[in-house]
């Protein structure tokens, strides 16, 4: 794919996820951005969990862009490689088993989620930066039998 075919793909994507207006401005310079984010969540992903993704990212991206919306959505924001991967997992099936937050003005923003495979593996992960905290806003809430349960990740409200 040419870096123009790039640049076009990833602008329908983000139109369709509502985040056209990231590729708006400098969008050959932005679209190589992107590509390189999409690159470091595929190795994220690798380090993490000891395999490639089935397929490149970016090919998913196009094939499941409606059930990966909230990921991409996600590069439109200052989220982690990590985060991104989180996200990933959990939209591919994974469960949140533990989210923790610890916040302190002006001192810390600590973020800590587990989440368990399909595989039974548990991966953890940490953030300190304050801007991954926004993925607690996209976990769905409810409760079983009164008991809490955070599941799934959803997109924002597309305009």
């Amino acid at each position: 794919m040419t870096q123009g075919e790039q640049t076009r793909t990833l602008r329908q994507l983000f139109d369709t996820a509502g985040v056209g207006w990231a590729l708006r401005e400098g969008a050959d310079a932005e679209a190589r951005r992107y590509l390189q984010e999409i690159q470091a969540v595929e190795a994220e992903y690798e380090r993490l969990l000891s395999e490639p993704m089935s397929s490149p990212l970016l090919d998913q991206l196009v094939e499941e862009g409606e059930a990966l919306t909230p990921l991409i959505q996600a590069f439109a924001s200052t989220t982690s490689a990590s985060i991104r991967v989180m996200i990933y997992c959990i939209l591919k099936g994974a469960e949140i088993r533990r989210v923790r937050y610890d916040y302190e003005l002006e001192r810390r923003s600590q973020l800590i989620i587990d989440i368990e495979l399909s595989d039974n593996r548990t991966l953890r992960f940490e953030s300190e930066d304050l801007w991954d905290a926004e993925v607690l806003r996209h976990f769905g809430m409810t409760k079983r039998g009164g008991r809490p349960i955070l599941e799934g990740y959803y997109a924002f409200r597309r305009g």
